[in-house]
């Protein structure tokens, strides 16, 4: 186990080596000062391949993981490789991924999954490259599947549940009759999410343009979720046109000035 430490906080770190120092086979690598998730994940995937390891299941620090996920992604890799050249297999964050298995299927080729619960071969990030650290957050995922798919590799989901994962903050809508579940972030998240899905915009809507539509999509989804339900709408508008202006001139890294939007 791996344990990438992002928080520049003396007290965490020190708080981390203590809980690893329990952890049979447990390593913690720091960062002296905050880089964001894609250098977090680079370091981590360096540690192993400096360890003698051959695969990375890359995991959120808020992730939960199910007892057997390891033994049934192992399983399944072995089977679906059989047939399909593999780069990333995944398994669901929902309890009940109901459209896969209504249509009688175990797995699924998928552009892009999310990055916490994925499985893939070390030589698979050399050969791709490493993950984008320019982002910070947001879209990193989907970057790095686009690449991979763009190698001739599948990104495959298996239809099943294999840990929980909370996705922002979650958001009950009460719409007459109506009952609506949404996961809010903060306005500095809304920020990256649209910058960096604008950069992919730019940069990929050639090579990619099946994800440049489902981004595209995505972001319609949440700009019409803040002007009618987000509790601080305006500041996620002004989050949402930094984020979009920010994107088509280059920005990239952390917010400018270090704060929100």
């Amino acid at each position: 186990m791996v344990i990438v430490d992002d928080s520049a906080s003396p007290e965490i770190a020190a708080e981390l080596d203590r809980i690893a120092s329990t952890i049979p086979g447990a390593v913690v690598c720091h960062h002296q000062k905050n880089r964001g998730l894609g250098a977090s994940l680079n370091m981590g995937v360096n540690e192993a391949k400096r360890l003698g390891f051959g695969w990375v299941l890359t995991l959120d620090d808020d992730t939960t993981v199910d007892a057997a996920m390891c033994s049934r992604l192992a399983v399944s890799w072995n089977a679906i490789a059989r047939t399909v050249p593999l780069g990333i297999l995944a398994m669901s964050w929902k309890p009940n991924p109901e459209k896969a298995m209504a249509k009688g299927r175990t797995w699924e080729i998928k552009k892009m999954v999310i990055t916490s619960g994925s499985l893939m071969r070390i030589e698979t990030w050399e050969a791709v490259g490493p993950f984008r650290e320019n982002f910070i957050i947001d879209a990193i995922d989907a970057e790095y599947c686009s690449r991979v798919r763009a190698q001739g590799l599948r990104v495959v989901k298996l239809a099943e549940q294999g840990f929980a994962q909370q996705l922002g903050e979650s958001l009950l809508i009460r719409w007459g009759p109506l009952r609506i579940q949404l996961n809010e972030h903060s306005p500095l998240r809304t920020y990256y999410r649209v910058r960096n899905s604008t950069v992919l915009v730019k940069e990929r809507w050639r090579q990619d343009p099946a994800y440049i539509a489902g981004a595209l999509y995505c972001d319609c989804q949440q700009l019409l979720a803040a002007l009618l339900f987000y509790r601080d709408k305006m500041r996620h508008l002004k989050a949402m046109a930094i984020g979009l202006q920010h994107g088509c001139v280059g920005v990239s890294g952390f917010f400018p000035t270090g704060g929100q939007p």
